[in-house]
């Protein structure tokens, strides 16, 4: 009976060791489609793999097999996910690097407690499978939400010197395993423990400075696209000052023409008038400086491309959705646009309010896959360019939005449904009214 446990609790262990590393990538890169059994498949390779060697062959570790189980999920990994496969890579042998050492730990934290080292298939070795399963589930809730921000944008250059150095560690501490257990030892898993928490540190405080350059970046981006808008609209009204200021005598040469019955020319005269205004039908004036701003930045570097925009936006209340979102938001499904309309295309902007939820449609035809680099290439402002689309969805759903999006290979659509008030600011007003 006791060897069922066991062989059951092990398998469950190894399983859930390889389920847990595919949440964690969930939460860092992008899934591809129709890849929803493809972590279970990995799992259950790996899981039988150690359970044969747990159960079939004495020793208790193997570095062989070790190597064996991350490169098969470092397989599986790049298969599943889109991204770089070397960060894949680095993040999948750095997730079995962290889990190795948890085993290690415990199992070293109860030799110093028992005597023993709890290394037999025994019914205190199938407690420990089960207990460290648990302890996974709590790690997962607790960096779930830490990690949640920095998807697609994992930055591994401090995790791949830590993955060479915890490898060659796990060699001499798996010694534990052997029930081998000296001061030197001890005094070793104390360098270790700094070392690991100086690399911890050092890679928090990377990754922090990174988010924080990336907000100064779009702060920047936000101040550029508020000035260049204002410097449009600045020229245009100085351009209709002059048609407005000589209007009595536009309306005479008008009245002229036309008592001449000289109609062609009156007609070319007044679209020679019109010209200024026509110039501001391409500018979108919601109420919202902001949101101003990013169209009419974005739509001008567009005309300024060759491309067309056919542009029709609402009057609009003030929304609750902080400026960094919009921003991200706005400006990234913009220059999505651009970047892959076709040539001489026109690009649909539909914003609209409805129900007390801000809709915001772009549309655009796409490019011929030849062409597809060539505007990329042209930007000078490349501040946002590589943020994604996954950005676009985790700001919508940050703020409790909808994010869609279609291409059916000649037409690509963005549909993004924002709500007017969140139901944090629901209850912020609520709490002001009692």
């Amino acid at each position: 009976m006791n060897t069922v446990i066991f062989t059951a609790s092990c398998w469950a262990y190894y399983f859930f060791r390889v389920f847990f590393c595919f949440k964690y990538m969930d939460i860092l890169f992008t899934r591809k489609n129709n890849t929803r059994a493809v972590p279970y498949i990995c799992a259950v390779i790996v899981a039988s793999l150690n359970t044969v060697n747990v159960t079939m062959i004495k020793g208790i570790f193997s570095r062989g097999l070790l190597l064996t189980v991350i490169f098969i999920n470092i397989l599986f990994s790049c298969f599943c996910y889109s991204g770089k496969k070397l960060v894949k890579a680095d993040v999948t042998f750095f997730y079995h690097m962290i889990v190795q050492f948890i085993d290690l730990f415990i199992t070293t934290v109860l030799y110093l407690i028992i005597g023993k080292a709890i290394v037999s298939k025994s019914i205190e070795r199938s407690v420990f499978f089960i207990a460290v399963i648990f302890i996974w589930i709590l790690l997962y809730k607790v960096f779930k939400k830490l990690l949640s921000d920095y998807k697609d944008n994992v930055s591994t250059r401090w995790i791949r010197v830590f993955n060479v150095i915890s490898y060659i560690a796990i060699i001499y501490f798996q010694r534990i395993y052997l029930s081998v257990m000296s001061e030197n030892m001890l005094t070793n898993w104390l360098i270790f423990m700094i070392f690991a928490a100086f690399m911890i540190c050092l890679q928090a405080w990377y990754m922090f400075r990174q988010e924080t350059g990336k907000k100064l970046a779009l702060v920047e981006l936000q101040k550029e696209m508020v000035n260049k808008n204002y410097h449009n609209i600045l020229n245009l009204y100085k351009e209709n000052r002059n048609l407005f200021h000589d209007m009595k005598n536009h309306l005479r040469n008008i009245r002229r023409y036309l008592r001449d019955q000289r109609i062609e020319e009156g007609t070319e005269y007044i679209n020679e008038l019109l010209e200024p205004v026509k110039k501001t039908e391409k500018f979108a004036v919601t109420g919202n400086e902001l949101i101003d701003a990013i169209i009419n930045y974005k739509m001008t570097e567009a005309t300024e491309y060759g491309l067309k925009t056919d542009i029709n936006a609402d009057m609009l209340d003030k929304l609750s959705v902080p400026d960094s979102d919009i921003c991200v938001i706005f400006a990234n499904l913009l220059d999505n646009a651009i970047e892959n309309c076709a040539k001489e295309g026109t690009i649909g902007l539909n914003l609209t309010m409805k129900n007390q939820f801000l809709i915001f449609k772009v549309r655009n035809p796409i490019k011929d896959p030849k062409d597809r680099d060539a505007l990329t290439l042209k930007k000078e402002n490349k501040l946002l360019h590589g943020i994604g689309l996954e950005s676009v969805k985790m700001s919508v759903e940050r703020n409790q939005g909808t994010f869609e999006y279609t291409d059916d290979g000649e037409i690509f659509e963005s549909f993004v449904m924002l709500p007017i008030i969140t139901d944090i600011k629901k209850n912020q007003i609520q709490s002001k009214g009692e």
